[in-house]
């Protein structure tokens, strides 16, 4: 469940590169709304970057932090991922994409490597500098609320209604059993998701997003809460990605069990 809802979150991020049908009525110094500077955004190639991104979920009392840090270059198609918990001793995910091949930590044992062959549907999925895919375009809002600095640099600050028919069709989630889209989309409470936009490039410099999903399980209400952060820099410079050492001697398996979990 946590894989999916990091798809979900990761696809907010998406989000913020469509084109918004509406907006509120606020409008930046430069005369812009809030729809019209994501537009913006949309055509600022982000080639290559850096990301870091922070994860803080809660359940029944329990909090789990998650912090990840990476690089990506679209143009190459290579990236990497690397993901730790401080809450979550055996938490450890490392994730490349070097030379036409995929190499991950195995879930199951984090000190072995898998790997696989890049194919276009693996990139599509695991390339956080691209995740537009074409289907985000349908997010209901966007308002500009006000300027402020992110890493020593100016943004728009914007706040973003997702629509989330359309994220779930984005992220293939389908219904559960017994559970209807409709259902679970209804479980989603107090959703905020807020883009910072560099005044001067258009690059999105930050993304947040949380939300609180509510559960009735045998009658028993459990609430979830989940908040995002994403920052990225060094848009467009540079990338270096190295394969691990120990990920050299990655045993290779089929696309299918690869895609299918079976490690």
């Amino acid at each position: 469940m946590k894989a999916r809802f990091f798809g979900v979150l990761v696809l907010c991020v998406a989000l913020l590169s469509g084109t918004v049908a509406c907006s509120g009525g606020a409008v930046a110094p430069n005369g812009m709304t809030g729809a019209e500077i994501l537009e913006m955004s949309q055509n600022a190639s982000m080639n290559t970057m850096q990301f870091n991104i922070s994860m803080e979920n809660g359940l029944m009392g329990e909090e789990y932090m998650t912090n990840m840090i990476g690089a990506g270059d679209n143009l190459n198609q290579e990236m990497y991922l690397v993901g730790t918990s401080p809450d979550m001793p055996d938490y450890d995910m490392e994730v490349y994409i070097v030379d036409d091949w995929i190499y991950r930590t195995n879930p199951n044992s984090s000190t072995e490597w898998i790997k696989t062959g890049l194919t276009e549907d693996i990139w599509a999925k695991q390339d956080i500098t691209d995740q537009k895919l074409g289907l985000l375009s349908e997010y209901l809002g966007a308002k500009y609320i006000g300027m402020e600095s992110i890493n020593g640099i100016n943004c728009y600050k914007i706040d973003v209604e997702p629509n989330w028919d359309a994220i779930f069709a984005a992220a293939d989630i389908s219904e559960a059993e017994g559970v209807s889209k409709q259902d679970m989309i209804d479980m989603i409470k107090d959703t905020s998701c807020t883009a910072w936009v560099a005044e001067a490039t258009y690059y999105t410099a930050r993304i947040f997003f949380g939300m609180t999903i509510e559960m009735d399980i045998l009658g028993q209400k459990y609430s979830m809460t989940m908040d995002m952060t994403m920052t990225t820099s060094n848009i467009n410079q540079p990338v270096t990605i190295n394969l691990p050492a120990a990920a050299k001697s990655a045993k290779a398996i089929s696309y299918e069990d690869f895609m299918a979990g079976n490690y």
